[in-house]
């Protein structure tokens, strides 16, 4: 059924759905900000970074691999690979080329001071000893 309303009286649907997500996008831009400037850089790791490189495995993403590069890391899927810069303590920021943001990655020490699993993706993977 075709409309009877003339064109220059029709709602802009494209305009409101483009307001829409810009506004997403600044509100998301903004919490980004709120997040940067809450950054403690005066709280290191717990461990050196070498200790966190390694394979972790989720029974509902299988396994990643961890890399030392440089003052970072690198986070390896079978598909991708990811940027890990240290955060807060035993939180790293993961970041990707495609992205303006990125992602938290959670590690768990164990009391023997060892890297036991990190959460990611809202998953849980553990460390897979070689």
């Amino acid at each position: 059924v075709l409309d009877p309303t003339p064109v220059a009286e029709r709602r802009d649907w494209h305009g409101d759905v483009l307001a829409l997500y810009r506004a997403r996008e600044a509100e998301a831009e903004a919490e980004w900000d709120r997040i940067r400037a809450a950054r403690r850089p005066d709280a290191p790791p717990t461990l050196p970074l070498d200790a966190y490189a390694g394979r972790y495995r989720s029974p509902a993403w299988g396994a990643v691999e961890l890399r030392r590069a440089g003052a970072a890391l690198e986070l390896r899927t079978g598909a991708r690979r990811y940027g890990l810069a240290p955060w807060h303590g035993d939180v790293f920021l993961l970041t990707h080329h495609d992205w303006n943001r990125g992602d938290f990655v959670h590690f768990t020490i164990t009391p023997d001071a060892r890297v036991g699993a990190l959460r990611i993706f809202d998953s849980a993977f553990e460390r897979v000893e070689e």
